[in-house]
């Protein structure tokens, strides 16, 4: 496909990948900051002629300055802690911890606004959520969008394939999203197949898009897990997709080999009465269930 216009420095962008995945820049989102206090900010992205919003809540430990480096977070932050508290789409936490790296930071001397930042973020607990932070910054940044994020399948007899469902991967970053090979990893890989791929090996410019397709196949009445992992040259090195289906024992008859026996013996009795068969004279045999228990 033909490459759509990239972002152009200095960048303002949102990505957030994790539970989300999203790549907000001016030309699909209204991207803002507004300081909360003088040592702690509100970063959003709201989309524009939609109703997708993300926000990340940054604040500096207790008595302390915004500052570079690489941090420890929670949600609210303390003497020894960043607080970070991302959220969108009427999803957040009430606890979490993580870590924010700020690469590089600007203020207005006299408000102490921010007036440029680069930021990389990462939070974890109830839900993970990772990406990258730009306002009117010139460092270039990689990230990729998932549509959908993961694969659910839902009930699937045993024996039985779920119909392949597809993964949009599109790059959202300043600079190209480069991708190695996908494999297949997680607690059940074996119930899963790709077949269809056209992200491994590949690099993609803003806007361009590659595909994976998977189906599902369960192993066992139980449900199944697998993770399709991705290389990529983000800040967190890879790409990720969460598969889900639960194996069911069907309602279609199940065989069980039986071993050989006799079903007629006239001599005994068995499968009809114990008594010559006279010339002339006719036998009805109906075989069905075993006659032996197990």
């Amino acid at each position: 496909m033909a490459n759509a216009a990239g972002p152009t420095a200095p960048y303002d962008a949102f990505t957030i990948n994790g539970y989300w995945s999203y790549g907000a820049d001016p030309s699909n989102s209204t991207i803002s900051l507004t300081m909360r206090g003088d040592e702690g900010f509100q970063f959003g992205a709201q989309q524009i002629g939609g109703d997708h919003y993300y926000y990340a809540l940054v604040s500096a430990p207790t008595g302390q300055t915004l500052s570079t480096g690489t941090f420890p977070t929670t949600r609210f932050g303390d003497a020894t802690h960043y607080g970070l508290d991302v959220f969108g789409d009427h999803v957040g936490c009430n606890t979490s911890t993580g870590s924010l790296t700020i690469h590089s930071l600007t203020r207005d001397p006299a408000s102490k606004a921010v007036t440029s930042i680069a930021a990389s973020f990462r939070m974890q607990d109830c839900v993970e959520a990772r990406g990258e932070i730009r306002w009117h910054s010139d460092m270039a940044y990689v990230d990729g969008a998932q549509t959908p994020n993961s694969l659910g399948f839902a009930t699937v007899d045993l024996g039985h394939t779920a119909p392949a469902q597809t993964v949009t991967i599109t790059s959202s970053g300043s600079s190209a999203l480069q991708l190695g090979a996908a494999s297949l990893g997680g607690a059940v890989p074996t119930a899963f197949a790709i077949t269809g791929n056209t992200c491994s090996n590949v690099t993609l410019q803003y806007g361009q898009t590659c595909t994976i397709s998977v189906k599902g196949q369960p192993t066992a009445a139980a449900v199944q897990t697998a993770t399709i992992t991705i290389p990529d040259n983000s800040t967190f090195g890879k790409r990720t997709i969460d598969l889900r289906m639960t194996g069911r024992l069907g309602a279609e008859g199940t065989y069980v080999a039986e071993g050989p026996h006799r079903v007629l013996d006239t001599r005994e009795g068995q499968g009809a009465p114990k008594a010559p068969i006279g010339s002339g004279k006719t036998l009805h045999l109906q075989l069905g269930a075993s006659a032996t228990s197990r």
